[in-house]
């Protein structure tokens, strides 16, 4: 399987380490927090880290969590996640410090929203009025520069918000 013989001697210790901390963890459970943001028990220790006040996540050994714990700071808010997708989904963002790059790309998606969120509230504030033409080409340059998934919207021959539906 592997053929690597420095690869394979990191495979075996990965294990090594993985079966110790499976016997020194057998019987204890751990308070995680799921995708909805409420705290479960598991039988198996958190991979990530979390501030439930600040609403962020980061790793373990996060130099900065380990900085406010040192001074007595964070403790009450401090709660655990299996994995990195569940504590997106239960709304934490990336730790700066230990997640950078992470942390980057949450932060371009926050800017890339803000300006969409931007658009449509005007657009919305506006509905009643007559759109000038000046007014819907800045919605379609404000659509046309995010980034939005599958779910794009665009704005139609009415000057209505629409959501694409995606092809089968």
């Amino acid at each position: 399987m592997l053929n690597n013989k420095d690869t394979k001697n990191r495979y075996e210790k990965l294990l090594y380490n993985l079966k110790q901390s499976l016997r020194q963890f057998q019987g204890k459970q751990f308070r995680l927090i799921d995708r909805n943001g409420q705290e479960y028990l598991s039988n198996t220790p958190g991979t990530l880290g979390g501030n439930r006040k600040l609403k962020i996540y980061g790793r373990l050994d996060c130099p900065s969590a380990k900085r406010w714990i040192e001074k007595g700071y964070y403790i009450s808010n401090r709660v655990f996640f299996e994995n990195e997708d569940i504590a997106i989904a239960a709304g934490y963002r990336p730790c700066a410090k230990c997640m950078p790059d992470k942390y980057k790309e949450w932060k371009n998606d926050q800017i890339k929203k803000n300006r969409f969120q931007m658009c449509v509230d005007q657009r919305t504030q506006f509905m009643s009025e007559e759109v000038s033409q000046e007014f819907r080409d800045l919605l379609q340059l404000c659509s046309n520069q995010l980034y939005l998934d599958d779910n794009q919207l665009y704005l139609d021959d009415d000057g209505m918000v629409k959501q694409k539906k995606k092809k089968l």
